[in-house]
């Protein structure tokens, strides 16, 4: 069993992707929704999701799904909340659940996605 657990990590299966930084986000993104083009990007401080705004008013929901990313577009504006500084954007589908960004504007984020961006 620990064989297998070891050509499994040894092969990167299995763990929770996480993103360095913006441009990681985006390009994670890319992959999932071509035809979103980012104009602001928020990274949740632990890597493990991204809050990405367009300039059509939409905003893409990205976080990790087992070991793959999986994103959600969205429609402004959204039913955002902060609970123990963490943003939470609800995605309104069961099976992706909610986002939860760790971000220090956390506050100022729930405001604009409650409103139009």
């Amino acid at each position: 069993m620990l064989a297998l657990a070891g050509i499994a990590r040894w092969l990167g299966l299995g763990g929770a992707p996480t993103l360095a930084d913006e441009g990681e986000a985006r390009d994670a993104l890319r992959h999932i929704v071509p035809s979103f083009v980012p104009r602001e990007t928020w990274l949740d401080t632990r890597g493990c999701s991204a809050l990405l705004l367009d300039d059509a008013g939409r905003v893409a929901l990205l976080r990790a799904h087992g070991a793959r990313w999986a994103a959600r577009v969205l429609p402004l504006p959204l039913d955002a909340r902060v609970e123990d500084g963490r943003l939470l954007v609800p995605s309104g589908e069961r099976m992706f659940g909610r986002l939860e960004l760790e971000h220090e504007c956390a506050a100022e984020l729930a405001a604009r996605l409650r409103s139009d961006g």
